[in-house]
């Protein structure tokens, strides 16, 4: 009966001292903060027509990335080719 008795204790003394520390935890934490630039996700690869003015129009297969990086180096304007 002692044996239980003081194990009871022990384990109150415990789970006081866990809820205290966890109070203070969350009393000292930094305050949440957002996340700078979030990436862009480029997803799957598609086939797209492009074109200039003037110019001959040629297929190209790449990410929506690829595509925009394409079109700032090129001058060419893509399109999503529909299949």
């Amino acid at each position: 009966m002692k044996k239980l008795r003081r194990l009871s204790r022990v384990l109150l003394a415990s789970a006081l001292s866990m809820a205290l520390v966890f109070g203070a935890a969350t009393v000292v934490a930094p305050p949440a903060q957002a996340i700078g630039h979030i990436p862009i996700l480029c997803g799957p690869s598609f086939q797209w027509s492009c074109s200039k003015i003037g110019g001959p129009s040629l297929l190209f297969l790449g990410t929506i990335c690829d595509k925009n990086r394409f079109e700032r180096r090129s001058g060419y304007i893509c399109s999503l080719l529909k299949s």
